[in-house]
C-alpha cells in the first residue's frame, strides 16, 4: 500500500500548506512544493509500473514499496504532529466567545499569531528529512525506469469506467440467474400452494457463494409470487445478528419508518411487527443468511400462523439450521453446483454485461478456466471480473490458466480466497485502497454510496486529474469499476439510475478485513477481538463490552467508526481527543450524546469527515479549528419526535473553507453564513425563514438542497432562482401545511431531481409548473405532497422526466396521454389506495421499463398488466411489472369486514 501512503501525504501537504486555502501560511512554499513534486513522481512511477516487473524483480520491488510506505507514514506523522501542536491544545471553557472574537482569533492563529519565520522553522526539519528520504527512494525509481519497457501503458485511471451511465449499471444489476430452473418451479409451487394453509418455513441451504441469495431474490421478485402475498418483506440476518436491526428492516418493507418507530425498543418493535402480520393478511418473509438456531428462535415469534398460506423463506449455510427451521420433516432445498454448461453460460453473461467482446480464439482457454471453478457461481463471477481488467495476450499465454489451476486445487473455499487475492492484485493501486476500506463496515452492511464516496475523498483515495469532473463523480466511477469486477454488489438503485446502496459478499468482506488488518491499516473491536496490538489507521468498534480501555497507541488512528447500538453516550464511554488527536474521520452515528458534544472534539484539528448524533438541543458546535472539514452530518437523536424543531442557531462551521457537504436534521437550525461558501455542494435542512436572496447567494455552487417549510414564509421559494447550479431539491412541510409553489421562472434551470413531502400542493401545480421544468428527470411526491382527487394533464408536460414516484395520496382519478411522459422509464405507486386506475396513456410510452406497485388495490395491478401487454404488442419486451403487498378490491374488503 505504498501508493496509499504517498497520496495520503500529498493530500496532507495540499490541505495544510498549498493554495487555494492553506491552513498555515509560509513566506515561501518552495520546500513543500519540492516534496509534493517528488511524491507525485513516485506515485506516477507506481501507477506506470503496475504489472511491469518480472518475478525476478518482484522481491526487490516489494522491499522498495515497503520502504516507501514506512517513510511516507513517518513523514506524515511528523508533519501532522506539528500541525496539532500549533493549531490545537487550547484550554476549554464552558463559555463560547462571541462570533467576532472567534473569527479574529482564527485569523490571528492562521496568519499573524505565529511569526512566519518561526512557523517555517518548526517545519524545516520534518520537510528537510522528508525530501532526503524521498530522494533516496527516487534513486531506485530512476534505475527501474531504465529497465522498464519503452512502450507507454495507459494510466490505470484511464482504464476505469468513465461515467458509464445508468444503462451499464442496470445491466450489472439485472443479470439473470443461470440454472436451477427445475428447483425454481418446485419452490414456486410450494410457496403458492393453496391447499396447505398453515404457515410454512422453507429453508435453502448451501455453502457461501453458491447462489442462495440470488435464488431467493429471484423468487421474491417473481410477479406471480409477489402478487400472491399481501405483505412481502426481506431482511439479512448474518452472523452479526442484531434483533433490533432485523426488526426495523422487516418493518420498513411494510410501513414507513418514522422517528417514533425508530425510538422504540426491540420488544416494542417485535410486538408491532407481529401486529402488522396478524389477521387476514398473507405474508412472505425472507430471512437471508441465518447462521444459528438461536437467532431463528428469537425472531420466529414475530411471525404468527394466520392459517392463510403465509410462508417464510430462509437461507443458511448449515444443515443443522435448515433441519431445525424446516416445517416438513427436515425438508429443504440443498443448492447444487452449476453444471459445466450452466457455468459457461453464467461466465458469458457476466463478461458481455461488462461490455467485453468475446474473441473466439480464447473460448477454449476460458472454458478450461471456468471448469476450474467447479460450478460455484461466485467464483465464476470473480473470474469474469478479471477478464475485463487483463490484456488478451495474458490469457493467450495461458499464464493465468496455470495460476488458477494451482489455486483451485486447494479446498474450494480456500480457492475462492486465492482467486480474490488474484483479483485484488490486478486492481490499480488507487482501487486497492478503496476496496480494502470496505472492511471497515460490519458484515452484511448496507452501505450508502454517497457516504462511502465522501469517506474515500476524506481519506485521500480520490483525486481528480481534470477540472471537468468533481471528486464525487470520480468516486462514483471507482465504485462502478469494483461492481463490474464482481467485488461489490449493487443493493439498490436510485430513481436517477445511480447506485444508491451497495453490499459486499461476506467472503469478500472477510478478505478485505483480513488483508487490511495484515497491512496494519484496520483494527476491529468486536466480541471476537477484545485486545489491542500495534497501531492502525482505521479503527471501528462493533461493541464496547466488555469494558475497553483506549491505549495511547491509538494516536496514529486516522479514522474511527462506532457501529454498536449503545442508545446514548454516557460520560464513562466518552472518547476524549487526547487518544485520537490524528483523526480525519469520526463517525459516532450509532448513539446519542446525552449532553452537549464534548468540547474536546475541537482539538481534532485534522478532521475532514464528522458524523454526530446530538441529543435534542445543541448550544455550540465545537468545530472552529477543523479547518479541513469537508463533510459535517448532525443526525436526529433517537429520542426526538417527528415534530421537534430546534431554536438555537449553529454558525461555527461557516468559517471552514473546505466544507462540501452539510447535512443537519431539522432539530438544529443553521445560522446564515457570513461569507460565500464556494466549496459547498450539499446542504440540508434549511428552514423557510432562511430562504432569502442573501442566504442563497452564499451557496453559488450548491447542487443538492433540502428546505423545511413553515407556514410563516409562504413566498420564500421565489428566491430559488439564485441557486444557479442546483440539481436536486427536497421540500418538506411542517405539520403537512400547504406550500405555495413559485412560478416556473423561479426554479433553477439545471434542476434534475425534485421531491415534495407533505406540501399539499394542488395537482395543477404539477401540471402548470413542475411539468414544464426543462431538465427535470426525477419527481417524487410523498405523504400528501399533493392534495385533490383529480389530476388531469393537458398534454406535452414532463417531456424529460424518467422516473415518477407517488407515495401516499388521496388521488382518485388520473388522466394523461403518452405525450405527457414521452421518455418515462420508471413509474412507482405506493400507498395509493384511492386511485382507481393507471392512465391507459402509459401504454403508448415506448421507453417505459418498470411499473412498481406497493400497498395498492389489485385493480392497479390489472391496469399495469394491460399496459404491459400493450407494450409487448408494440415490440417492447423490456417493461417489467412488480407488485408488493397489494390488496383485493375495495368491494372485497367491505364484504370481508361485513363477515367479521
Amino acid at each position: 500500500m505504498a501508493w496509499f501512503t504517498l497520496t495520503s501525504l500529498m493530500r496532507t501537504l495540499e490541505l495544510e500548506f498549498l493554495p487555494p486555502n492553506p491552513r498555515l501560511v509560509f513566506d515561501s512554499t518552495e520546500a513543500v512544493e519540492q516534496l509534493h513534486g517528488m511524491l507525485a513522481q513516485l506515485v506516477a512511477f507506481l501507477e506506470e509500473s503496475e504489472n511491469q516487473f518480472s518475478a525476478d524483480n518482484d522481491e526487490t520491488m516489494e522491499d522498495w514499496k515497503l520502504r516507501v510506505k514506512d517513510a511516507a507514514l513517518r513523514v506524515e506523522d511528523e508533519i501532522e504532529s506539528q500541525v496539532i501542536d500549533i493549531c490545537g491544545g487550547e484550554e476549554h471553557t464552558s463559555r463560547t466567545p462571541p462570533p467576532l472574537v472567534q473569527r479574529l482569533v482564527r485569523s490571528f492563529q492562521r496568519v499573524s499569531g505565529l511569526d512566519k519565520w518561526l512557523l517555517a522553522q518548526k517545519f524545516h526539519k520534518p520537510l528537510r528529512n522528508a525530501i532526503e528520504a524521498m530522494g533516496e527512494l527516487m534513486e531506485f525509481m530512476k534505475k527501474s525506469k531504465q529497465s522498464m519497457n519503452d512502450f507507454i501503458i495507459p494510466s490505470p485511471r484511464e482504464r476505469i469506467i468513465d461515467g458509464g451511465g445508468s444503462s451499464s449499471i442496470n445491466c450489472l444489476q439485472n443479470t439473470k440467474m443461470v440454472g436451477h430452473v427445475d428447483e425454481l418451479d418446485e419452490m414456486k409451487k410450494l410457496l403458492l400452494q393453496e391447499s396447505f394453509k398453515r404457515r410454512q418455513v422453507v429453508p435453502i441451504v448451501g455453502m457461501g457463494g453458491i447462489g442462495k441469495t440470488t435464488f431467493a431474490r429471484r423468487l421474491f421478485q417473481d410477479p406471480l409470487i409477489s402478487s400472491h402475498f399481501d405483505i412481502a418483506a426481506w431482511t439479512t440476518v448474518s452472523s452479526r445478528y442484531g434483533m433490533r436491526r432485523t426488526l426495523l428492516e422487516l418493518l420498513s418493507s411494510i410501513m414507513p419508518i418514522t422517528d417514533e418507530i425508530n425510538a422504540k425498543t426491540s420488544e416494542e418493535l417485535a410486538a408491532q411487527l407481529r401486529k402488522c402480520l396478524m389477521g387476514r393478511r398473507r405474508y412472505l418473509i425472507v430471512l437471508d443468511d441465518v447462521w444459528s438456531t438461536s437467532s431463528w428462535d428469537e425472531i420466529q415469534r414475530c411471525f404468527p400462523d394466520n392459517n392463510d398460506g403465509s410462508r417464510i423463506l430462509l437461507t443458511c449455510r448449515h444443515h443443522e439450521v435448515a433441519s431445525y427451521t424446516s416445517s416438513h420433516n427436515n425438508s429443504f432445498l440443498n443448492m447444487r453446483f452449476l453444471t459445466s454448461d450452466e457455468s459457461w453460460q453464467l461466465f458469458q453473461q457476466r463478461v458481455l454485461n461488462n461490455g467485453r467482446l468475446f474473441p473466439e480464439n480464447l473460448e477454449s482457454t476460458w472454458r478450461h478456466i471456468v471448469d476450474y471453478c467447479q460450478g460455484l457461481p461466485f467464483a465464476i463471477a470473480l473470474i469474469a471480473g478479471l477478464v475485463q481488467t487483463t490484456d488478451e495476450s495474458f490469457w493467450e499465454s495461458k499464464v493465468l490458466e496455470g495460476t488458477l489451476y494451482a489455486l483451485v486445487s486447494y479446498d474450494l473455499a480456500e480457492g475462492i480466497s486465492k482467486i480474490l487475492g488474484l483479483s485484488y492484485n490486478h486492481l490499480p493501486n488507487f482501487l486497492k485502497a478503496c476496496f480494502l476500506y470496505l472492511g471497515v463496515f460490519p458484515e452484511n452492511s448496507v452501505i450508502h454510496v454517497k457516504g462511502l464516496i465522501r469517506l474515500w475523498i476524506a481519506e485521500g483515495f480520490v483525486r481528480v486529474e481534470s477540472s471537468q469532473r468533481s471528486l464525487e463523480e470520480v468516486g462514483e466511477d471507482f465504485l462502478k469499476d469494483l461492481v463490474s469486477r464482481s467485488l461489490v454488489m449493487i443493493n439498490s438503485i436510485s430513481l436517477d439510475g445511480k447506485i444508491k446502496t451497495c453490499k459486499v459478499h461476506d467472503i469478500v468482506h472477510d478478505f478485505c478485513r483480513e488483508k487490511a488488518i495484515k497491512e496494519n491499516f484496520l483494527y476491529v473491536k468486536n466480541r471476537y477481538n477484545t485486545g489491542y496490538v500495534g497501531s492502525y489507521r482505521w479503527t471501528c468498534f462493533e461493541t464496547m463490552y466488555p469494558k475497553f480501555t483506549v491505549p495511547d497507541t491509538f494516536n496514529r488512528s486516522r479514522s474511527l467508526f462506532s457501529f454498536y447500538d449503545d442508545g446514548h453516550m454516557t460520560r464513562g464511554h466518552q472518547m476524549f481527543a487526547n487518544n485520537f488527536k490524528m483523526l480525519r474521520v469520526l463517525n459516532l452515528s450509532s448513539f446519542s450524546f446525552m449532553k452537549d458534544i464534548p468540547l474536546h472534539i475541537v482539538d481534532l484539528v485534522l478532521l475532514r469527515y464528522l458524523v454526530l448524533r446530538p441529543f435534542k438541543s445543541l448550544r455550540t458546535l465545537p468545530v472552529s479549528k477543523n479547518w479541513n472539514l469537508q463533510t459535517l452530518v448532525l443526525l436526529a437523536s433517537k429520542k426526538n419526535t417527528a415534530n421537534e424543531v430546534g431554536s438555537s442557531l449553529i454558525s461555527e462551521m461557516w468559517d471552514l473553507p473546505k466544507l462540501r457537504h452539510v447535512q443537519v436534521c431539522k432539530t438544529f437550525v443553521l445560522d446564515a453564513p457570513r461569507m460565500v461558501q464556494q466549496s459547498l455542494q450539499t446542504i440540508y435542512w434549511l428552514h423557510s425563514f432562511q430562504c432569502t436572496e442573501q442566504v442563497f447567494s452564499r451557496f453559488p455552487n450548491a447542487k443538492v438542497m433540502g428546505i423545511f417549510m413553515e407556514s410563516l414564509h409562504p413566498n420564500c421559494l421565489d428566491n430559488l432562482r439564485f441557486l444557479v447550479n442546483l440539481e436536486s431539491l427536497k421540500i418538506k412541510s411542517q405539520h403537512h401545511s400547504p406550500v405555495l409553489l413559485p412560478s416556473l421562472e423561479a426554479f433553477p434551470i439545471h434542476l434534475k431531481k425534485l421531491k415534495f413531502k407533505g406540501t399539499l400542493l394542488p395537482w395543477n401545480a404539477m401540471t402548470d409548473v413542475v411539468g414544464m421544468l426543462p431538465n427535470l428527470q426525477v419527481l417524487k411526491l410523498k405523504d400528501g405532497a399533493c392534495q385533490g382527487q383529480e389530476w388531469a394533464l393537458t398534454g406535452a408536460q414532463f417531456h424529460g422526466l424518467k422516473s415518477l414516484l407517488i407515495y401516499g395520496t388521496d388521488l382518485m382519478h388520473w388522466t394523461t396521454t403518452s405525450d405527457d411522459f414521452p421518455v418515462l422509464e420508471r413509474l412507482i405507486l405506493n400507498g395509493c389506495y384511492d386511485l382507481k386506475a393507471i392512465p391507459c396513456g402509459f401504454g403508448g410510452v415506448a421507453s417505459l421499463q418498470l411499473i412498481e406497485l406497493c400497498h395498492c388495490y389489485s385493480s392497479l395491478v390489472n391496469c399495469a398488466k394491460q399496459i404491459e401487454e400493450e407494450q409487448r404488442d408494440y415490440g417492447n419486451d423490456v417493461l417489467v411489472v412488480r407488485n408488493y403487498s397489494t390488496r383485493g378490491t375495495v368491494e372485497d374488503e367491505n364484504k370481508s369486514e361485513e363477515l367479521e
